[in-house]
């Protein structure tokens, strides 16, 4: 990875779309094709969550939780994340983080949101033991007393999607409400607690 110190230019095209300048030459265009920028503001400094969702199309309980957060100097990212589908003839879907990768916090018209990256140990019910190295990328909405949603990918060793533990893209439109529990992002909370009206 090349890391570049300078000035650096970024218009805001929308929540998904940004063009990024240094030094008067592009460095980023997410409109020419699908890549990673991370830009942060640590200030904001956590998210956390925890309960449970009906998973999409099985009606199979999941639970999750999660706490990710920047240290006290805003320079390293720190916590864990843990997400277990149960099955219906006992068995279990889970994966744990070993290591948090990344995380974006931001304020969306009276709720709040947060994505994060971790690497974790993955397991489906035919495996014995968990695998390592799966990458998990999540998105959750905080809308205050109700409909809090989570959203979440995951990547085997190889990069390919594990379809029995993923949701579509994108992640805003896709994110599943949870049925129970709370999830918590800093964000600035319309009066009357719901975002507004168009």
């Amino acid at each position: 990875m090349n890391m570049i110190a300078g000035l650096c230019r970024i218009a805001h095209l929308g929540r998904r779309d940004l063009d990024a300048t240094m030094f008067d030459e592009p460095v980023f265009d997410s409109l020419i094709g699908e890549d990673v920028l991370t830009v942060f503001d640590p200030s904001l400094g956590f998210t956390t969550g925890g309960g449970w969702l009906a998973w999409p199309e099985t009606g199979d309980k999941t639970n999750f939780g999660f706490t990710i957060s920047y240290n006290k100097k805003a320079t390293n990212v720190k916590g864990s994340f843990l997400l277990i589908r149960h099955l219906d003839d006992g068995s279990i879907y889970r994966v744990k983080s070993n290591a948090v990768e990344g995380l974006s916090v931001g304020d969306e018209s009276g709720f709040g949101w947060a994505a994060f990256t971790t690497k974790a140990t993955y397991r489906d019910p035919s495996m014995a033991d968990p695998e390592g190295n799966y990458e998990v990328t999540v998105y959750v909405e905080d809308h205050g007393s109700d409909g809090d949603r989570l959203w979440i990918e995951i990547r085997d060793r190889d990069g390919a999607v594990v379809d029995e533990f993923n949701l579509a893209r994108p992640a805003t439109s896709n994110a599943i409400e949870i049925a129970h529990g709370n999830i918590v992002v800093p964000h600035t909370q319309r009066r009357g607690g719901g975002p507004k009206a168009e």
